[in-house]
């Protein structure tokens, strides 16, 4: 598995991607369905290799898929396909807007951090279900970090890693910590954040 995070050597130099500069979108913008049926807008990052794996790129607070309108394309450059989803819980970032938090207000849908876990789910199971992928691998930023050790363990047999940039107790799933969670996932995992939240990260997880 190590050889499958070789790319993250050149992650780390992307720290500062939510500031980063667009130089226009190459990718494909899609709808899917979350796990309660909600649309869910998410941009599509494909590269000619079908069987190449799949990061699901999740964004942090107030933010929505443009967080990542810079770094997939550069991660399509490492042979990965990329798709970057709005979750109900953000507003907008490189002047993307969440067009899957519009939608859940349009609903009267809660739009906390704890109620985008079907935006989630529905990536991971569009993924799973419609391009046959065997190789996912699932990016969260900040709240979609704590998230992704909940989606590592709710598929333990699926996902073949986690990447987290500064995760935290932001909330509880069932009445749990997230480091209830993150204690179940067995899948390879990378954790970073800035210095000042390094005691509070590993206290927490």
């Amino acid at each position: 598995m190590k050889t499958k995070f070789i790319f993250l050597s050149a992650i780390l130099v992307l720290s500062n991607f939510a500031l980063l500069a667009l130089e226009g979108f190459n990718g494909k913008t899609i709808t899917l369905n979350a796990k309660d049926g909600l649309t869910v807008t998410a941009d599509l990052y494909s590269i000619a290799d079908s069987k190449a794996p799949y990061i699901l790129l999740f964004h942090q607070a107030g933010f929505s898929r443009g967080e990542y309108r810079e770094i997939a394309p550069k991660l399509n450059q490492l042979g990965y396909n990329c798709l970057a989803i709005d979750q109900r819980s953000g507003k907008e970032v490189n002047g993307v807007v969440n067009l899957t938090h519009i939608e859940a207000v349009k609903q009267n849908k809660p739009t906390k951090y704890a109620n985008a876990i079907p935006d989630v789910v529905g990536a991971y199971e569009y993924v799973k279900t419609h391009f046959k992928s065997n190789k996912i691998i699932i990016w969260g930023s900040s709240y979609s970090a704590s998230l992704v050790f909940y989606l590592a363990q709710k598929f333990p047999n699926s996902i073949a890693g986690l990447l987290a940039f500064s995760p935290g107790e932001y909330f509880k799933i069932d009445k749990n910590p997230i480091a209830f969670y993150a204690k179940k996932v067995n899948c390879p995992v990378f954790v970073t954040s800035a210095k000042s939240e390094k005691k509070k990260l590993a206290t927490n997880l």
